[in-house]
């Protein structure tokens, strides 16, 4: 019997592809060895639907973040011009003075 030495969801029939290689004359260890080795690699490089929530679920956390840091940079930036703007007339008003 095969066994399934990984917790991912198994993504293609085994006992079907073992079957398959043994009827075209691999060896029950060969086919067996086969199916583990395509197993391990397709749970390795296929993403699940748990995987491709999770990395959703991390984007829209992300994509949070970013909004709030943005809005807090452009009320920085408004504080700063409004500063900017009230020492600009400041100096325009003494200048007025003088002139």
């Amino acid at each position: 019997m095969l066994r399934v030495c990984h917790d991912r969801p198994v993504l293609f029939n085994q006992f079907g592809y073992v079957d398959h290689l043994r009827r075209g004359g691999f060896s029950e260890e060969q086919a067996r060895a086969s199916a583990e080795a395509l197993a391990g690699v397709s749970t390795e490089t296929v993403a699940t639907k748990q995987d491709v929530d999770r990395l959703e679920t991390k984007i829209e956390s992300l994509e949070h973040k970013l909004v709030d840091e943005i809005h807090a940079t452009v009320y920085k930036a408004f504080g700063a011009l409004a500063a900017l703007i009230g020492v600009v007339s400041g100096i325009a008003a003494v200048a007025a003075k003088f002139w």
